[in-house]
């Protein structure tokens, strides 16, 4: 498993379909999920499935699509903003690996967070023989452990519904990993 946590912003302005859900009201801040995936430089496997696990227990039109990609999608400073529409570019879709969608109607909810399950649906295999390590001098930390020089696959979480979130709403976002062998991500 490989995850990334965010907290939306502090308002509850409601979702329309299509639009980017981050961490970021300023377009130019938006950085994209960012999950490490293999120590390999040419790493290759299959998301084998996709979680969320959001912080509030509104589920009412709590409908999202989890887009990844092998490459950063949109250029720095060039991503939407939280609750702004999301469109692609032709660059962006040649990087897409695809996507895992989450309906409303399939999230269990607990007393103060709720959570939606994709495993099921489909596997997408990946392949990052084009995509260089990040650089040595970078590190990224999931979970207390620090990946540094790892491969890394990339999301972007779109609303598919009217969506109205809980303010400063949590959401951890995890994707299965299974590596071809040779592909470790230890």
């Amino acid at each position: 498993e490989s995850y990334f946590d965010f907290t939306r912003p502090a308002n509850t302005t409601t979702y329309a379909a299509n639009e980017l859900v981050t961490s970021t009201a300023t377009g130019a801040d938006v950085t994209p999920m960012k999950f490490p995936v293999t120590k390999e430089p040419n790493g290759s496997g299959f998301i084998t499935g996709a979680r969320i696990m959001k912080g509030s227990t509104g589920v009412t039109g709590a409908s999202f699509r989890l887009w990844l990609f092998i490459r950063e999608p949109f250029a720095a400073a060039g991503y939407p903003a939280d609750n702004a529409a999301l469109a692609f570019t032709e660059t962006a879709f040649r990087s897409c690996i695809g996507f895992f969608d989450f309906d409303s109607a399939n999230w269990i909810t607990g007393t103060t967070s709720a959570y939606c399950d994709n495993s099921f649906e489909k596997s997408l295999p990946f392949s990052l023989d084009k995509v260089g390590a990040m650089p040595s001098s970078d590190s990224y930390s999931v979970g207390g452990q620090v990946f540094d020089r790892t491969q890394i696959i990339y999301g972007l979480l779109q609303a598919t519904g009217a969506y109205a979130p809980g303010n400063a709403e949590t959401f951890r976002v995890a994707i299965d990993i299974s590596a071809v062998p040779g592909s470790s991500r230890s």
